[in-house]
């Protein structure tokens, strides 16, 4: 377990060094997430792959590889379904875009994705890095389902509220990271992508008990229909609302997602979900949604004034903050943050 929290230790840090260079210097995107993705996963693979090598030996136990390969050789498919759920949307922009300006479009959309997608990759894949380990050193059946229904809760609360700032604030990050003013209608989409990430976080830590059952062919299942939801969607909403139907399309197709992922991960181990403070959340999520939409509409229309959109989106976040402390939070939880909060301060203060 140590070893291992090392190595997944080590593989993030190079990630994220990874990610200023590629990202930060080279401007390279959602390209360049992708590439530092795919070589923290070939060096870490070449390293435990010698590292076996040299400490065993080459030999092959095909009793053990065939159980090996049934397990993890779904889970190919299921990269590429992924893929596609996050990347086939901009194909789909230049296929049905407006004649003339899809590829305007898809520029437009893809700055707002990236904005959208900076809380998830920030937040959500180094908890996921921490948790597997943990969770799968679970034993007992009854309790791994219960942490995994009260972790979810923790997760998608802490996205949701991480979230909150580049939905009510994504304007004004598109107008800061683009100087070109086209660029700024990418304000549309963000609360959109923004809110389809916090049910793709639901969805990565519900499968768990999926992973754990070695039920692996399963997930593909679940990925593909997703992946032909999101392509007709994207095909039915681009053409009438162009880019802002890729960023609906986005947000239903992780919702049915997450929802297939939690009905599979409740039949498979009977993971009591908290329904009720999930929907709770996703309700903020939307309403926060509308609101910083509204807004912003009235401030790109001159209708408010830079500091009252300001004020309000501020005062929108700030209340939905305390509506997921009192409504969400139970007392006991609320108390036990305090606490937190208080050690961990004094030990600073200390």
């Amino acid at each position: 377990f140590r070893i291992d929290s090392a190595i997944q230790t080590g593989k993030l840090l190079f990630e994220v060094g990874l990610n200023f260079w590629l990202i930060g210097a080279l401007d390279l995107g959602v390209a360049g997430f992708l590439m530092s993705m795919l070589a923290g996963e070939a060096l870490t693979s070449l390293f435990l792959t010698g590292w076996v090598l040299l400490s065993l030996g080459p030999k092959i136990d095909w009793k053990i590889l065939r159980p090996i390969f049934v397990y993890a050789a779904p889970l190919v498919p299921v990269g590429f379904c992924q893929l596609a759920l996050h990347q086939v949307d901009r194909r789909l922009l230049l296929y049905f875009g407006e004649e003339g300006f899809a590829q305007s479009l898809t520029g437009i959309y893809g700055h707002g994705y990236k904005i959208s997608y900076l809380v998830t990759a920030m937040v959500l894949s180094p908890f996921m890095q921490i948790w597997h380990p943990f969770i799968y050193g679970v034993e007992d059946e009854s309790k791994r389902s219960h942490l995994v229904a009260r972790v979810s809760t923790y997760a998608v609360l802490a996205i949701t509220a991480s979230t909150l700032g580049v939905i009510f604030f994504g304007r004004q990050a598109a107008i800061l990271l683009a100087k070109d003013p086209a660029f700024w209608e990418a304000y549309k989409v963000i609360p959109l992508v923004a809110g389809g990430y916090v049910f793709w976080a639901l969805y990565q830590v519900s499968q768990i008990p999926l992973f754990i059952a070695k039920r692996t062919m399963r997930l593909f299942f679940i990925n593909l229909v997703a992946v032909g939801v999101n392509v007709g969607l994207n095909a039915w909403l681009i053409p009438r609302h162009g880019f802002v139907g890729a960023g609906t399309a986005t947000i239903v197709t992780f919702a049915f997602l997450a929802s297939l992922g939690m009905l599979a991960s409740r039949s498979e181990a009977k993971v009591p979900f908290e329904l009720g403070r999930i929907g709770s959340m996703v309700l903020c999520i939307l309403g926060a949604g509308a609101l910083a939409l509204w807004v912003d509409a009235a401030h790109a229309s001159a209708e408010m004034e830079t500091w009252t959109a300001l004020g309000a989106k501020a005062g929108g976040m700030m209340v939905t903050l305390l509506f997921l402390w009192v409504c969400v939070l139970h007392r006991d939880e609320r108390s036990d943050a305090r606490g937190w909060l208080r050690t961990r301060l004094g030990k600073r203060s200390g």
